[in-house]
């Protein structure tokens, strides 16, 4: 079965998001005592967006649980 549009460009968005997210948080400032908490939220979201595009069921209820920390 063809995977539906929303679900490319959502995973897609995750991951984009995260990697951006990474790389401007570790860029910034890498002594930040906050800084593993980011990258940890982050990574999350990149792992997210690559099985949603693989079509796992759980990375749906992670994008889902992660939204509003990685998109903010």
């Amino acid at each position: 079965m063809k995977r539906p549009l929303p679900v490319t460009i959502i995973g897609c968005l995750f991951i984009v998001a995260g990697l951006v997210g990474l790389v401007y948080h570790l860029s910034e400032s890498p002594l930040d005592h906050w800084i593993v908490l980011i990258s940890f939220v982050r990574i999350i979201a990149v792992v997210g967006g690559v099985f949603l595009l693989m079509g796992r069921n759980w990375a749906r209820w992670l994008m889902l649980a992660g939204s509003p920390f990685t998109l903010s």
